[in-house]
């Protein structure tokens, strides 16, 4: 199958997915977040874009520590943590880590 515009393509299957997908830089600079992500947090995506992520955490320390040793064992299983939404509620949270490099650039993703 020849699929004419493979990046919407691949924009609706992000979308889709059921778990919540956030991509930060290293500054934690939101620069993708899937429409999952904007359900579990109450935010529009145009909010979360360019959001920090740790504004999402309760305690963004995992997230920093993910940032400055990605390879740390500590990472390779899900973490439990606590998430807050635009309204300030506490939202119990399962996240995995990982690292992409596209560009010459490390970016950061946490499924959740």
């Amino acid at each position: 199958m020849f699929l004419k515009d493979k990046k919407a393509f691949y924009k609706v299957c992000f979308d889709s997915m059921q778990v919540g997908i956030v991509v930060c830089n290293s500054k934690k600079e939101i620069v993708l977040a899937n429409t999952s992500t904007s359900k579990i947090f109450n935010y529009t995506l145009d909010e979360l874009s360019n959001k920090n992520a740790g504004e999402l955490l309760k305690n963004s320390h995992n997230l920093n520590d993910f940032i400055k040793n990605p390879d740390n064992s500590k990472f390779k299983v899900p973490i439990e943590d606590f998430g807050v939404a635009k309204d300030g509620r506490e939202i119990a949270l399962k996240l995995s880590f990982g690292k992409i490099e596209y560009d010459k650039k490390c970016y950061y993703k946490a499924l959740i």
